[in-house]
């Protein structure tokens, strides 16, 4: 697999392709966490215009969104090991133009906490 600009390197797993080890890690989790029926409509890579005053500013893609089914929460998680100021950035813009969409935002860092 190719390597991503921050020496990440592409793993494919389940026939999907991810773009790092880490977002595999989170799959999995998420994968069991399916299975035991404890969220529902799993989704990887979804991607979501952000649009201000009518002008599409980019286009934000998700590493995973679900519903928590204890909490009945639509939930986005974002798996970093490394944050740069652009992803910050756009992290933002996304919370901004879909709070109303997603009832909770995730950061998963690289020792797997949730922050």
């Amino acid at each position: 697999m190719s390597k991503t600009y921050y020496a990440t390197r592409k793993v494919k797993y389940d026939n999907i392709i991810f773009d790092s080890k880490l977002e595999v890690i989170c799959y999995r989790e998420l994968k069991l966490l399916l299975a035991a029926k404890e969220i529902d409509d799993l989704k990887y890579h979804e991607k979501f215009p952000c649009v201000i005053n009518g002008i599409k500013v980019y286009t934000y893609e998700s590493d995973f969104t679900f519903i928590d089914l204890k909490t009945q929460k639509a939930v986005v998680r974002e798996v970093k090991g490394y944050w740069t100021d652009i992803a910050r950035l756009k992290w933002k813009l996304f919370k901004a133009c879909y709070a109303a969409h997603f009832d909770k935002f995730e950061i998963q860092n690289q020792a797997g906490r949730i922050v």
